[in-house]
Order: C-alpha cells, then sequence, then structure tokens
C-alpha cells in the first residue's frame, strides 16, 4: 500500500510539474530589420553578384537567432511586369528585383517578409503576383494585402504576423478603427499576434515620434503613433515599423514592444544610405507565451554601398535609438544599455 501511495504522489507531482512548463511554456524569440532591396532593373541594371550571398553574411547569424524572422521587402522581386508608377527625379523611385536574388533572402534566414509598402506594385499586378509565389516556393511566407498573413506555430503557441500600410488593397493603418477590428478579430484565433507596418515621414526630419498625422511629399501616411497603441489595445503582442528610412525609437506600452521604425536594412543602390540613413539594426526580441516583453537587444550593424550589412563596433544605431527612445517617451518603461540589450526598468 505505501509503494502503491507512494508512486500515486510522484504521478501527481510529475502532472503538477508537467502541466507547470506546458502552461508557462517557452520564450517566443523574434529577429526584425527594416527595409530590404537586394538590387534592381530600373531605371538601369544595379544587383549584386552571384546570388548576393555576401550581403547580408555579417548579419546571418544573428538574424537565424530569431523563431520568427521579419523584414521589409522594399521591391517588387519579379522577372516580368512594366512600370506602372509616375516616376518623378527626387521624389519618387521604382525598384523591381529579379527573383533569383530571394536565394540571398532565404539563406540569410528571413522566413516572413512584408509587401505592404509603396514598392511593391512599381511594375503593376503580374509583379506582385510573381513576388508572392517566388517567396512561398523558396519558404519565405509574406503579408500586407488584404487577407494575407503569415501563419507559424512556435512552441505549441499559434502566432499570427499581420503587415499594414496606406495603400490600395493593403491593410490600411490609416483607418484606425478597421485596424482595430482586424487585430482584434485575429487575436480571436490566435494566441500571439505581431504587427509590422510600412508608414510615416521619410528621412532625417522624421525620426522623432509624435502622436500627429504625418505626410510626405502630401501623401497621408498615418498618425503611427496612435496606429500602433490601437493595434495593442486590439491584442497585438509586438509592432514591428518600417518606412521612413531611419531609425526610430523605442516604446513600451501595455507591456508590450513596439519598434517604431528599423529603417534601412540592405537596399543594395538606388536608396540613400548617408549618415543615418545608412544604420542597419537588427531587433532581437523575446515575447513570453501571453506576449508581453521579457527582453531584447539592439544589434549594430551598418550598410556599406555594394557591399551589404557590416557590424558597427561603435555601436552608433544603439546610442540613436537610446536617445530617441528617452526624449520621445518620457514614461517609457524600457532600458537600453550601452551594448544595444533591452530591459524594462
Amino acid at each position: 500500500m505505501k509503494k502503491e501511495s507512494g508512486l500515486k504522489k510522484f504521478k501527481i507531482l510529475f502532472l503538477i510539474v508537467y502541466l507547470f512548463f506546458l502552461l508557462k511554456g517557452e520564450n517566443i524569440k523574434v529577429t526584425a530589420v527594416g527595409d530590404i532591396m537586394v538590387g534592381t532593373v530600373y531605371p538601369s541594371l544595379s544587383v549584386p553578384e552571384g546570388d548576393g550571398f555576401y550581403l547580408f553574411q555579417e548579419a546571418e547569424s544573428i538574424i537565424k537567432k530569431g523563431d520568427i524572422r521579419i523584414g521589409n521587402l522594399e521591391s517588387a522581386l519579379s522577372d516580368s511586369g512594366s512600370l506602372r508608377k509616375n516616376v518623378v527625379e527626387g521624389k519618387s523611385y521604382a525598384f523591381r528585383t529579379p527573383e533569383k536574388y530571394v536565394k540571398s533572402l532565404k539563406n540569410a534566414g528571413f522566413n516572413i517578409l512584408n509587401i505592404a509598402n509603396n514598392h511593391i506594385r512599381d511594375f503593376g499586378d503580374i509583379a506582385v503576383s510573381r513576388t508572392k509565389k517566388v517567396l512561398l516556393e523558396n519558404s519565405i511566407k509574406y503579408t500586407g494585402f488584404v487577407n494575407d498573413y503569415g501563419v507559424f506555430n512556435i512552441n505549441g503557441k499559434k502566432v499570427c504576423v499581420v503587415g499594414f500600410s496606406n495603400y490600395s488593397f493593403m491593410n490600411d493603418l490609416t483607418d484606425l478603427k478597421k485596424s482595430y477590428h482586424l487585430i482584434d478579430s485575429i487575436s480571436k484565433v490566435y494566441d500571439i499576434v505581431i504587427v509590422t507596418f510600412h508608414g510615416g515621414k521619410e528621412g532625417k526630419d522624421g525620426m522623432h515620434v509624435k502622436d500627429q498625422d504625418e505626410y510626405m511629399f502630401g501623401e497621408y501616411r498615418g498618425n503611427i503613433y496612435r496606429f500602433a497603441h490601437t493595434v495593442i489595445d486590439a491584442g497585438a503582442s509586438l509592432v514591428i515599423g518600417h518606412g521612413p528610412h531611419v531609425v526610430r525609437g523605442l516604446e513600451l506600452y501595455k507591456g508590450k514592444l513596439i519598434a517604431y521604425s528599423l529603417g534601412n536594412f540592405m537596399t543594395f543602390s538606388g536608396i540613400n544610405i548617408s549618415g543615418v540613413n545608412g544604420l542597419a539594426p537588427i531587433l532581437y526580441v523575446e515575447i513570453d507565451s501571453l506576449g508581453n516583453f521579457i527582453s531584447g537587444k539592439i544589434y549594430p550593424f551598418k550598410q556599406v554601398r555594394y557591399r551589404g550589412v557590416v557590424f558597427d563596433k561603435d555601436y552608433e544605431v544603439v546610442k540613436l535609438i537610446k536617445s530617441l527612445s528617452q526624449n520621445d517617451f518620457k514614461d517609457n518603461l524600457l532600458k537600453i544599455d550601452d551594448d544595444g540589450t533591452i530591459k524594462i526598468k
């Protein structure tokens, strides 16, 4: 009897421990970067040698730390399609990347790309369709257009990545009410919802986050501050921004991390990468099974024209994001150390 009683107690203890770890779960790891444009055929051929693997070589191991590895594809990835955009020198540009360079994105470790931005439709719907097909054929999910979500199963948790921008047929960040309802409905189905968006004013004058509408050449690009808070109110666990071509600060809101812009990451040509425009951080984030921010790190990289991304031993982008985070969010609960480590105060 004593032996049976001891065995019963052991089974109960084992069950309690098992349930504890089952409910606790493992943290979900995310690596995220900003804009990616791996060469273009327009207005003239400007592409990397070979498959372009070398462009990401120094950053590969960091990107691959994440279970989910996100970037913004700032170009159609297509061998077909004709120009559908009114290109104005100094104001608007058009990009189309040959399909073979998808190999460089896959080799770098990306497993989902946002395609909701102002360049994906530069060469029409044919180029958009080809982009989607080529990505899926290479095991890279995409998100951004209406009903296009990236779905993952990480540590037994259902994760959905939803992209937004401010253009036709894409999830619209300028419509806060609609954005709230979309994320609210998705969060009822998935355990974790990650939002990635392309929006906001561009350039050096666009580094600060303010609670106000943002425009670029007269085009309305949303109130990014309100948008980020709205989707978290609706159930998002993490918000990753890009679009301004420069970095912005980080904010902790209701226990959830917002990265307002990760700037440019790897833009081979046709995009300004001088000064702050060339800073190329990799953001590493861990969130718990309930979607709360646990820890993170900013890995400092910068772009070198035609060479790709290289590690920045001066940690310039860490210093900049730290300063912006402190200045723009006075009650921010985040602490960013000099080595890029992100903690809760």
